[in-house]
């Protein structure tokens, strides 16, 4: 998929997969599949998809809904919270480099 953001293009086929996170409903209404990616110049995005009652529904009639697709970029801090809540703890020390240990 392609999409240009803020005059920028992302676009998943020249991106490397950094890691893939889903809902565990495949196949569902509501499943969602999101895939973190890293462009050839640094910047992160992240690609999902989901049905009809996903977060990624989009609206087609009044209360008629279907799946969809899109791209989010995300700045520091919406990477690092993507990583904490949908990735394990080596992939985010391999993107973000170090933690704090408590």
């Amino acid at each position: 998929m392609k999409q240009i953001i803020n005059g920028k293009l992302y676009n998943t086929a020249t991106a490397t997969v950094v890691a893939e996170w889903n809902n565990g409903r495949c196949g569902g209404y509501s499943e969602e599949v999101e895939t973190l990616y890293r462009t050839p110049k640094g910047a992160y995005f992240v690609y999902g998809y989901g049905g009809p009652m996903s977060s990624y529904r989009r609206q087609v009639e009044t209360n008629s809904w279907a799946g969809s697709a899109a791209i989010r970029v995300l700045d520091d801090a919406g990477l690092r919270a993507w990583l904490e809540e949908k990735a394990d703890a080596d992939t985010y020390l391999a993107v973000v480099g170090s933690a704090v240990e408590a």
